[in-house]
């Protein structure tokens, strides 16, 4: 429980340096197509794709526990949450999972 409490505490404080410096957040949802150790690619419903920046700072979750970028693996679910910097997208966490899941978590 504590390690949840960082973990959200550390995404608030993201999203809240993201909002002072005047970025913009986009969240993108779909289908790990690409990952390597510095970006990650989703394929969104739509069939478009989106190229994220993966960095030191950015946090891993897998069915709502933390973890790591190698336990993250082409065709999961995933929920990009990312800070828009210009034309560059830099990932702050990105969450796998599966569909059913994810719908069924209380939230």
């Amino acid at each position: 429980m504590k390690r949840l409490t960082i973990i959200y505490l550390a995404f608030c404080l993201f999203v809240g340096l993201a909002h002072a410096e005047h970025y913009r957040i986009v969240d993108i949802v779909g289908t790990v197509v690409f990952l390597s150790e510095s970006s990650i690619t989703v394929r969104k419903p739509d069939g478009s794709l989106r190229t994220v920046t993966l960095n030191n700072s950015t946090m891993f979750l897998k069915d709502y526990s933390p973890t790591l970028l190698k336990h993250i693996h082409v065709g999961d679910h995933a929920l990009v949450h990312a800070i828009k910097k210009r034309k560059l997208l830099i990932a702050g966490a990105v969450e796998v999972g599966t569909r059913e899941r994810r719908r069924s978590h209380p939230r």
